[in-house]
């Protein structure tokens, strides 16, 4: 084999694999677009169940009911 043809498989080769990797990535992504509400609604929940338990951990633990009062 020339010179040549030895640059040029391996480079031919990571050409393709790119090329793929873009399209895969493409692909999964507009998969992907109709999952981005759900996770947001989500995270939401779960900031507001966190925030609900720390404040009644914070209410138990000192008894306060002023604590209510914000």
């Amino acid at each position: 084999m020339s010179f040549k043809v030895k640059i040029m498989v391996p480079v031919v080769v990571m050409f393709a694999y790119i090329l793929f990797s873009a399209f895969m990535v493409h692909k999964i992504l507009n998969d992907q677009r109709g999952v981005a509400p759900v996770i947001n609604i989500a995270g939401r929940q779960r900031m507001l169940t966190q925030k609900m338990t720390k404040e009644m951990l914070l209410y138990l633990k000192t008894k306060d009911p002023k604590f209510w009062i914000r």
